[in-house]
């Protein structure tokens, strides 16, 4: 009877075991890993293979590696969309994700795609100029702008074997209790 009852456990912890340690991975991105883009960017897409929680978040950075602010960011079910007020200008750009997906263990990933819109390269000088002034504006007023908080979010960073490890330890008290029931009840026979 023991032996039959451990049997049972154990195929079904081998069954569910599949999706205690599946994790979820991005299926599908607009624009797509080292795509070369040749018409204005406003939007990236990222799907993934499960719905994703409210606390996953995107990262957009240029060649320069600063951040790319987003006009809009939305998370609906199983993807992220990211808006911007303009187009992208031409050049490198590198994409992380790090999810929560339903089975709650934070995954992260990142690749990189390339914008080369010729229409962009008809741009004056002088609007070139006024961009690389901006940009040293933005970047003295960044350099001297207090240090920000951490993202709460950010500070909560479980390792990803924590889980399955509790899991292991339910599962073993499970089957000891089981085993002192049973030698137990054939005590008392």
């Amino acid at each position: 009877m023991i032996k039959k009852t451990l049997l049972f456990f154990a195929t079904l912890f081998l069954i569910f075991s599949n999706q205690v340690f599946a994790h979820t991975a991005l299926k599908n991105s607009t624009p797509k890993s080292d795509e070369v883009i040749t018409v204005p960017l406003q939007e990236i897409s990222l799907m993934f293979g499960t719905k994703i929680e409210e606390t996953s978040n995107l990262l957009l950075t240029n060649e320069l590696d600063k951040s790319v602010p987003f006009q809009t960011f939305v998370i609906e079910d199983n993807q992220m969309l990211a808006n911007f007020s303009k187009p992208l200008d031409n050049g490198l750009y590198n994409v992380k994700w790090k999810i929560f997906g339903a089975d709650g263990h934070p995954i992260e990933g990142e690749y990189s795609f390339t914008v080369n819109n010729p229409m962009e390269d008809k741009a004056t000088e002088s609007n070139q100029e006024s961009k690389k002034e901006t940009s040293k504006i933005v970047e003295e007023a960044q350099q001297n702008a207090p240090i920000e908080k951490e993202n709460p979010r950010e500070q909560f960073k479980m390792p990803s074997f924590i889980i399955p490890s509790i899991i292991g330890f339910f599962f073993i008290i499970i089957i000891g209790t089981l085993l002192w029931l049973f030698r137990r009840g054939k005590k008392k026979c």
